[in-house]
């Protein structure tokens, strides 16, 4: 299993739900399946757990084969969950399909990632992911365009704040259509610019592949975009959820044709090679894949990254609680190899808000104090929620460089 342990825990509704990732994932796995604990979990907690995480698809998929071993209630509920699921996921999938025809139709070249092309792709099956939105990702010249066609298709900003985000500062607007409950993403960009990751819409188009839905080819990111895609992904919500470490571990097994090396190269050009590292590293140890000799070596070469996996695998099954400031702050530092990406995010965090600018008036020539300023700001704002904890122990996040 390389340097870092496989990974274990106390908790008997966590070995159950690890056991089930495992035993779809793990290559010759011979571990029996712990039937034995299956009389003395709290079912209701395995089905908040899987809930939570965004895996009853995959919780379904391995239980359904052993029901006698599932209380008849908990066995009902959890096919209820998992047809909704299902239903929703061919929803979305057909909206998609709908959705880029009529941008193609107007000339609009949008990529859809994640959501039902990445089901597709990764999974073969739609019912076996959670799909809540679409993300389409278009050319930031073609944003305003590709408003207008989704506004003729039922869509608007869902709320007066996703009105202002049109301003293209973040990275998408959320749009809704009330009527059919859809919520879709607008992206011009994968990540926030202070999140300092980026791919550029002609590479990801130029590099592009089609992918089958419901009979219809509908153009996506690569095999290979989409792992740096899913690794940044992960990073940016500090890999609290299931989904996404299962999501790296089935593209490592349904994309074993992978120049590993070179995706590992280009990873390290774009200074996201620990992000993706920290991704496979955690599949590995959650789910039990083999990981590719390449990509297993530079996981066991990156201490930082194998600090990283134990602090998140710490708190995958811990009581939920919301992530700290600070915590947030220091995963995404830790999760840069480079110090420029570092500083980059860094002073993004310092940028002054328009909340700081009401906390004191200052004219232009003296807009540089707004820096110390957004600092104690952000230290009394989160003293109690973050400093505190992290100074008390509570966090064992390291801040060592």
């Amino acid at each position: 299993m390389g340097t870092t342990t496989r990974f274990s825990t106390d908790s008997l509704e966590g070995t159950l739900i690890l056991a089930c990732l495992r035993a779809r994932y793990a290559r010759g796995c011979n571990r029996a399946f712990p039937y034995t604990i299956c009389d003395r979990v709290s079912w209701p907690k395995v089905l908040a757990i899987a809930r939570r995480h965004g895996i009853v698809p995959l919780l379904y998929e391995a239980l359904s084969e052993n029901p006698f071993h599932i209380p008849e209630k908990t066995s009902a509920e959890l096919k209820k969950q998992f047809y909704q699921d299902a239903i929703n996921s061919f929803r979305y999938a057909a909206e998609l399909v709908r959705l880029c025809g009529h941008l193609q139709r107007h000339g609009v070249r949008a990529l859809p990632f994640k959501g039902p092309t990445l089901a597709a792709l990764l999974y073969r099956k739609l019912s076996l992911r959670k799909i809540r939105d679409l993300d389409i990702l278009v050319t930031k010249d073609q944003i305003d365009l590709a408003l207008d066609v989704l506004k003729t298709c039922g869509y608007a900003p869902a709320t007066a704040a996703d009105h202002s985000n049109v301003s293209r500062e973040g990275k998408h607007v959320l749009l809704a259509d009330q009527s059919a409950g859809f919520q879709v993403e607008l992206h011009w960009a994968i990540a926030d610019p202070a999140f300092g990751f980026s791919l550029r819409f002609d590479l990801l188009w130029a590099e592009r592949q089609n992918v089958t839905l419901l009979t219809h080819p509908i153009a996506t990111v690569s095999r290979e975009n989409l792992l740096l895609i899913l690794g940044a992904h992960g990073t940016s919500h500090c890999w609290e959820s299931l989904k996404w470490i299962c999501d790296i571990a089935q593209a490592a097994t349904v994309f074993p044709d992978l120049d590993w090396t070179s995706l590992l190269n280009n990873a390290h050009a774009l200074g996201c090679k620990r992000m993706l590292l920290t991704g496979m590293a955690l599949a590995r140890n959650i789910c039990e894949i083999e990981l590719p000799q390449p990509v297993e070596r530079n996981v066991n070469s990156d201490k930082r990254a194998i600090e990283l996996c134990k602090e998140i695998q710490s708190r995958l099954f811990a009581p939920k609680r919301r992530l700290g400031y600070l915590e947030r702050i220091l995963t995404f530092i830790q999760s840069r190899e480079r110090l420029r990406d570092r500083m980059h995010f860094i002073c993004a965090e310092l940028r002054p808000t328009e909340r700081d600018r009401r906390v004191i008036d200052l004219p232009d020539s003296m807009r540089i104090l707004y820096v110390p300023i957004r600092l104690v700001r952000v230290v009394l704002f989160h003293w109690r929620k973050a400093i505190v904890p992290l100074l008390c122990g509570v966090s064992s996040v390291s801040v060592r460089d």
